[in-house]
């Protein structure tokens, strides 16, 4: 089990996450893990986790899984088919259970998934638990292409098992100063990280597919509801810190852009030119439309 990253404390598979994503672009971290099995109550010990190696891209989707990080949550269920693919077509059906793909055990929906992405058009044979018999359903996944490679696609959505989601559950606590103190934090690591990110996209050291717009910000909105009360609004929480550290940047038509101009008239003496406030504003149009287009153009990428 992993209880620190870089000296600092883990205490959730989401905290491990976070933490993960805020180190893109070192080269690697430093994780302390407690052993299990017969060398279970030991010390923690310490393991040099490598991500420098990963590409922008891997980051977008599974990154846990591409660095070999997985939970055990169990054999996953196939929640829903989507029609006329291959899951579909060769007989899966909604409430399996898949043991193993290919012969090879799997205990969460990414272990499904890193199978199937790695053999478009390759024969597969998923074997499933259904009503109590054991059942092999061959499958051939359908070739697509995402981030620049072809992946095999098996049309399925997986859920995880509810009886080990249940038991791996972690709830942490903190009385309310802490909690506002705990507040804080995130909120400023947020504002960071989306300032990172951003600086990050323009250098070209991230893809520009981390760029999102209104379709997934609903879609995300639709999936935070349905985990739950606390999910959804902390799915808020992080759209309303990320578009304030966005109103803020020195672009004008934005709140950031006025507070320039302020800056500008407190070091020139006078109110900036109406010249030069109307080439601003122009500029600052001309990127909002970009920025809209871009974000719109991924959201319907990500939707076809």
């Amino acid at each position: 089990m992993v209880v620190a990253l870089d000296g600092e404390p883990v205490r959730s598979w989401q905290d491990l996450r976070w933490r993960l994503t805020k180190a893109q672009g070192r080269d690697a971290v430093v994780l302390a893990v407690e052993p299990a099995g017969p060398r279970a109550g030991d010390p923690p010990v310490t393991r040099v986790l490598e991500i420098g190696p990963l590409r922008p891209s891997d980051w977008e989707g599974n990154a846990l899984g591409t660095l070999g990080v997985r939970v055990d949550l169990g054999p996953p269920q196939i929640a829903e088919l989507v029609p006329g693919k291959p899951g579909e077509r060769a007989g899966l059906r909604a409430g399996d259970r898949i043991g193993a793909v290919d012969g090879k055990p799997v205990r969460s929906p990414a272990d499904v998934a890193a199978i199937t992405n790695a053999k478009p058009g390759v024969p597969i044979v998923f074997a499933v638990e259904r009503g109590g018999a054991a059942v092999d359903v061959t499958v051939t996944p359908e070739a697509a292409e995402q981030a620049g490679r072809v992946v095999g696609i098996a049309g399925l959505k997986l859920a995880v098992d509810p009886e080990a989601a249940a038991r791996l559950a972690v709830t942490v606590r903190y009385g309310p100063l802490e909690a506002l103190g705990q507040g804080a934090r995130k909120t400023w690591e947020l504002s960071v990280f989306t300032l990172r990110m951003l600086g990050r996209i323009f250098v070209g050291e991230a893809s520009l597919k981390n760029i999102s717009g209104p379709l997934t910000m609903a879609d995300f909105a639709g999936q935070s509801a349905q985990a739950g009360t606390l999910v959804f609004v902390g799915y808020l929480a992080l759209i309303s810190i990320s578009l304030g550290v966005l109103n803020l940047l020195p672009v004008p038509l934005l709140d950031g852009g006025h507070l320039l101009y302020y800056f500008a008239e407190i070091f020139k003496g006078s109110p900036v030119s109406d010249r030069a406030f109307e080439v601003g504003q122009r500029i600052g149009m001309a990127m909002l439309a970009v920025l809209m287009a871009l974000a719109l153009f991924n959201d319907v990428s990500r939707l076809f």
